[in-house]
C-alpha cells in the first residue's frame, strides 16, 4: 500500500485580520489614544492653573475694595489671566472631544471590517477544506468503487458541503481532516484502511505512481 501525508489546514489566526488599511487605521487609533491621554494631562493643568488665577483674581477684587488698600489700576483686570486659562481649558476640552469622537467612528468602522473579514477569512478556510475533503473522498471512490459513474459520484457527493457543515457527526470543520475523512468513507461503506491515522498525523493511500508498478530485476550480483 502506498501513502501519502493529509495534512490539516491551519484556521486563521487574528494576527491575520488586517489587511493594510485595517493595519493603518489601528495604527491611527493608537496615536489617537495617546492625543487623548496627553490632552487630558493637560487639561487638568490647565484647570490647576485656572483655579489658581481664578482664586487670584477673588483676593485681588476684595482687596480692592477695602478701605485703604491699594486700589484697582488703571485699567487693571484681574480676571484677565483667568479668563485666558478658561479659554484655553475649554479648547483643550473642545479638542479631545473632537479627537474622540473622531476615533470612536474610527473604532466602529475598523470593528465592522474586522468582522467582515474574520467571517471571510473563515469561509475560504472552510471551502479549502471541504475542497480537500471532497477531493480525498472522490479518489477514494475511484479506488474503492471503480464501477460508479460520474453521475453516481456526483450523487453521492454534491451536497457534502451542506453535510459536513450541517451534520452533527461532522459540524466541526476544525477536526483534523484524516479524521473527517475517514468518518465520510466508513459512512459511504468504503474500505476503511483508505485514509489511517498515523502517530500525530493522518495519511491517505494513493495510488501507486507508474515507475512504482514496474518490476524492475534484481541488481546484479
Amino acid at each position: 500500500m502506498f501513502y501519502r501525508p493529509c495534512p490539516d489546514m491551519l484556521p486563521p489566526a487574528d494576527t491575520d485580520i488586517d489587511d493594510p488599511a485595517m493595519a493603518g487605521a489601528a495604527a491611527t487609533l493608537e496615536l489617537g489614544e495617546q492625543d487623548l491621554r496627553m490632552l487630558a494631562r493637560l487639561a487638568e493643568i490647565a484647570m490647576r492653573l485656572a483655579e489658581k488665577l481664578g482664586a487670584y483674581a477673588e483676593a485681588r477684587l476684595t482687596a480692592a475694595t477695602i478701605e485703604g488698600a491699594a486700589p484697582l489700576a488703571p485699567r487693571e483686570d484681574p480676571t484677565a489671566a483667568f479668563n485666558k486659562m478658561a479659554q484655553t481649558v475649554r479648547r483643550i476640552l473642545a479638542l479631545r472631544a473632537r479627537i474622540a469622537a473622531g476615533l470612536e467612528n474610527t473604532r466602529a468602522d475598523l470593528i465592522g471590517k474586522r468582522a467582515e473579514r474574520r467571517e471571510k477569512l473563515h469561509e475560504d478556510y472552510c471551502d479549502v477544506t471541504v475542497s480537500i475533503i471532497d477531493g480525498s473522498v472522490r479518489e477514494a471512490l475511484a479506488q474503492d468503487r471503480p464501477d460508479l459513474d460520474e453521475e453516481a459520484v456526483e450523487r453521492l457527493l454534491g451536497d457534502m458541503s451542506e453535510f459536513l457543515c450541517d451534520a452533527t457527526e461532522f459540524d466541526d470543520i476544525n477536526r483534523p481532516i484524516g479524521e473527517t475523512i475517514a468518518r465520510l468513507c466508513k459512512v459511504l461503506g468504503l474500505e476503511p484502511g483508505y485514509c489511517i491515522h498515523d502517530g500525530d498525523g493522518w495519511k491517505i493511500r494513493r495510488a501507486p505512481y507508474v515507475f512504482e508498478k514496474l518490476d524492475f530485476p534484481p541488481p546484479s550480483p
